[in-house]
């Protein structure tokens, strides 16, 4: 499928990959490509409760897959998620450069109000939902 594609990307974007960043047993992958593509992936690997990521990517030249550049995703455990795929669009004559910054939360408890921001495009192939880390 396409997201276990980009799953795979994320995980092991080679050169272009950024070290993962680590946080209570969640891990945040982020790998761009040449041109300034970018694929975000989370792992809930933790047995501890919901990882929250807050991911904001800023550039002039990016188009995003789930229509805004920030986002804020809750993930139970044993979960993974594309949290963002980004695309340089046609007026940047395909590069661009982008900075990122993110931000994480652990809670034991399922949190109140809604666990995707913005809400997950119901697209038939499912890019952006949750999936499970065990298969």
């Amino acid at each position: 499928s396409a997201r276990a594609a980009w799953a795979a990307y994320a995980r092991t974007g080679g050169k272009q990959q950024e070290s993962p960043q680590e946080f209570h047993g969640a891990v945040l992958h982020c790998a761009k490509a040449r041109g300034g593509s970018v694929v975000a992936l989370a792992e809930n690997r933790s047995r501890m409760g919901f990882f929250q990521v807050g991911l904001t990517f800023e550039s002039e030249g990016l188009r995003y897959v789930r229509g805004a550049g920030a986002t804020s995703d809750w993930l139970r455990p044993g979960q993974g998620q594309l949290l963002q795929v980004a695309l340089p669009h046609g007026a940047s004559g395909g590069n661009t450069g982008w900075r990122s910054n993110s931000s994480f939360q652990m809670k034991y408890w399922k949190p109140h109000g809604p666990l995707h921001d913005p809400e997950l495009p119901q697209d038939a192939d499912g890019l952006h939902t949750p999936f499970s880390l065990e298969g």
